[in-house]
């Protein structure tokens, strides 16, 4: 399994002198490979993609590669009232991924005994704000979204699937995908596990962001009648 982890640092070097290994790197405009590499620890620059922001562009630095490294990946979720958790799980498939996305995104009707199940949006509104989200990472990607009625969804139909993208408290779900592969004689998928914001996994991750709290707060915001 491939652990994904993400730090964000802003105007501050004082973190390239720390043991943080990094994967991409948003540098000031005019910013070089070499300049900025020499800030780094050669460990710490091997595999780093460097990209220059400018107003409203983004230039691609030379350097090193380390993304596109499938063809076709999947994920899922219900990505209800989308979040920063979702966001992250959707920029880590996005931006392994060369050609095509396939994310399911769970139907209606398994929703039904979710909590505060009445604030939950519709499949298509849940649909639209991933299709938007991929849409601002990554133009040139085919993206499929199809509904998820199972644990396996097209995961357990499509062969042409390399890779899967799941978080750390789905990673059962991701063994469950890669038995039920290899019983019907497909290949196994990679398994990249994102980690959780917030929360701890010994308590079964009760303080983690989720789509849950956030319609628990919205429920509780609702004026009274």
């Amino acid at each position: 399994m491939i652990n994904s982890g993400i730090n964000v640092i802003f105007n501050n070097k004082q973190f390239a002198k720390s043991s943080l290994q990094w994967k991409v790197g948003l540098l000031p405009h005019g910013s070089t490979f070499d300049t900025w590499q020499l800030e780094l620890e050669n460990e710490q620059c091997h595999n780093t993609e460097h990209y220059s922001l400018h107003e409203d562009t983004v230039e691609r630095i030379v350097g090193p590669q380390d993304a596109n490294e499938f063809r076709v990946t999947a994920l899922g979720g219900t990505f209800d009232h989308i979040h920063d958790g979702h966001k992250i799980l959707l920029s880590i498939a996005a931006f392994i991924t060369s050609q095509r996305l396939i994310c399911g995104i769970t139907c209606d009707e398994l929703l039904q005994n979710k909590k505060y199940k009445e604030l939950i949006e519709s499949y298509e509104t849940r649909c639209s704000h991933v299709s938007r989200f991929i849409e601002l990472l990554k133009p040139n990607l085919s993206v499929e979204l199809v509904p998820l009625k199972d644990v396996c969804g097209p995961t357990g139909k499509v062969p042409e699937i390399e890779c899967l993208v799941v978080s750390r408290e789905t990673v059962a779900g991701a063994e469950t995908v890669n038995k039920t592969r290899a019983e019907r004689g497909m290949d196994r998928l990679i398994i990249h596990v994102v980690n959780v914001l917030g929360g701890r996994e010994e308590d079964g991750w009760s303080e983690k962001l989720s789509s849950t709290e956030i319609r628990r707060l919205l429920q509780t915001s609702r004026p009274l009648n």
